[in-house]
């Protein structure tokens, strides 16, 4: 086989080229010399760097200025034209506008118009798969629900006499400005609020019901006003409960608090029967040692008066009937405009009053009287939708004898009481306050009905005028004779209309008057109603005892009697 060849380098002559291999190590000052190998990267920041000079930079900025200056001088749109400056645009959020619904559909965020105007099936899908936080109940005008206020500061107080404070003087202007301040003195002056009498605290928590925030009281705020309730034997909460806090929260807070003070009670009870050290110091025989048992010592037995008046429409009736079991040396109640009497509000038909069914509120007005049986004074302002479940009847069936002709004869069934007991729970009661609610409409002038137009166009559009609704036309005259503040004295007509015209000529006359005629005679029916139906109810009461019980005298805001005449109304 031929020989392979191979070829030979020899290097020129003169040549000073040597192998990396069979070379040294490099002197130090050939390695220092050399320059370090960069990478693309820092490159390409040297040559931006290089680029941005100081000259292009002032260019820029120029150029900016000029981009954002007016097509029109300041000068020339303000001084010549007269054209007020215009502000610049608010910059746009594009992260507000472009905000992700969380495990939405991948890809860019729908326009603005497309989720503005979503519709009912999709809002729906929304609220279900991706429900709003709950937000805080807010109050005030921008807000809903509004705190029902009562009528009148320290109504509750006033009525059941029980206000120390004369109107006017300095203790009710500091208490007052106490009420108006409310939330700031609980944050700064919380703990030493029970320096304060209890009985400035009561009318305290009075007028903050009136004059209070609008958002109510907190059980915060109530605890700190009364550490311990058992100091307090009356509580106005009027327009508090179920805005500021429920009525668990306030049967757990009266409980707690008398759980404490029965402890501290056994706990000074076993401090006593301890062993003396001597004859001398041994106190067994003393009357102090005497000890109601807890089971016959009743928690709330400080407790004589309560309102729970002006509650919010949700109001549970379940929740009242819980407490009311606590409540059996209350002597004094307020539920003044509370809802339809129900234990199951979700059921209940909207139309029970409207239909006169009135056998469940009956029911629960039958166990709150079962367990306030030392009841002595009652307040039912503003309740005329369900007053006549005090004195509901239903009718019972005869027991089935041997008789054959016992089925068919229905002259022997019965009435039977449904409501309370007047002559059982409810005999020691005294007052009963049926009076319409206060900001309704009263009718202060009874100038206009001696006319003949009035009585002519309520019976064309409503009722006739009966005997007891002249009975309380006739009640009426006399109230506002005898109460001249109450009169109203200026006559309402219109501009075309003598003052000292007949009102039944100028009525029929003028259009405007005619027209003010029909609300006051739309008003005057639905009044006269709710009075005939409080008197009613107080016949009834009166039937109920027969003579036998104590006089109740019913107030109707206007007017209070112990008696009626009796009258044929049906």
């Amino acid at each position: 086989m031929p020989k392979k060849h191979r070829q030979t380098y020899q290097p020129k002559p003169g040549s000073n080229y040597v192998h990396p291999s069979l070379g040294g190590s490099p002197r130090p000052n050939e390695s220092a010399q050399e320059k370090p190998v960069l990478s693309v990267n820092e490159r390409l920041s040297n040559l931006r760097l290089a680029q941005r000079s100081a000259a292009s930079t002032e260019r820029k900025r120029q150029l900016a200025e000029l981009s954002n200056q007016r097509s029109l001088p300041p000068s020339l749109g303000q001084g010549i034209l007269g054209q007020a400056a215009v502000a610049a645009p608010a910059p746009r959020n594009s992260a507000s506008l472009r905000s992700r619904v969380r495990l939405r559909t991948p890809g860019p965020a729908p326009p603005p118009s497309w989720v503005s105007r979503l519709t009912s099936h999709r809002q729906a899908l929304e609220n279900r798969y991706y429900p709003a936080k709950r937000q805080p109940r807010t109050f005030g005008q921008n807000g809903a629900p509004t705190r029902n206020l009562p009528h009148g500061l320290a109504r509750f107080l006033n009525m059941a006499n029980d206000n120390p404070v004369v109107p006017g003087s300095l203790l009710d202007m500091s208490l007052k400005v106490a009420a108006q301040n409310w939330t700031d003195i609980v944050e700064d002056c919380g703990e030493w609020l029970d320096v304060i009498p209890p009985h400035l605290r009561v009318v305290l928590l009075s007028y903050i019901t009136t004059m209070g925030p609008p958002e109510g009281v907190s059980m915060t705020g109530l605890q700190a006003l009364f550490p311990n309730p058992s100091e307090a034997s009356s509580l106005d909460l009027s327009g508090l409960v179920g805005w500021g806090f429920s009525l668990k929260e306030l049967r757990k807070w009266l409980h707690k608090s008398a759980g404490d003070a029965r402890d501290m009670a056994e706990k000074s009870k076993r401090e006593k029967s301890d062993v003396a050290d001597s004859w001398d110091q041994d106190t067994s025989s003393d009357d102090s040692d005497f000890f109601i048992p807890t089971s016959l010592n009743n928690d709330l037995r400080h407790l004589t008066k309560l309102s729970l008046a002006q509650p919010p429409s949700s109001a549970s009736w379940t929740d009242l009937l819980l407490l009311s079991k606590d409540l059996n040396t209350i002597t004094h109640l307020s539920l003044s405009n509370w809802p339809f009497p129900t234990r199951t509000p979700n059921s209940t038909s909207p139309y029970a009053s409207l239909d006169r069914d009135f056998e469940e509120p009956a029911l629960v007005l039958r166990m709150l009287a079962e367990n306030t049986y030392c009841l002595r004074w009652l307040d039912l302002q503003g309740c005329h939708s369900w007053l006549s479940a005090l004195t509901y009847r239903s009718y019972a069936l005869p027991q089935p004898t041997d008789s054959d002709d016992s089925d068919n004869d229905w002259s022997q069934q019965t009435q039977r009481l449904k409501g309370p007991d007047w002559n059982g729970a409810w005999r020691h009661l005294t007052y009963l306050n049926l009076a319409q609610d206060a900001n309704t409409w009263f009718p202060a002038n009874t100038k206009f009905l001696k006319t003949s137009s009035f009585r002519q166009k309520m019976a064309k559009t409503y009722f006739r005028i009966g005997v007891k609704h002249q009975q309380i036309i006739d009640d009426l005259r006399d109230y506002i004779s005898l109460h001249p503040e109450k009169r109203e004295f200026q006559v309402q007509h219109c501009g075309d209309c003598h003052a000292s015209a007949d009102l039944g000529d100028c009525w029929a006359e003028c259009g405007d008057c005619n027209s003010y005629h029909d609300l006051f005679v739309g008003l005057m029916a639905r009044w006269l109603e709710r009075e005939a139906e409080a008197r009613t109810v107080a016949r009834g009461i009166i039937a109920a005892r027969q003579g036998t019980g104590l006089r109740c005298a019913f107030d109707h805001g206007w007017q209070s009697r112990e008696s009626y005449p009796v009258l044929n109304w049906s």
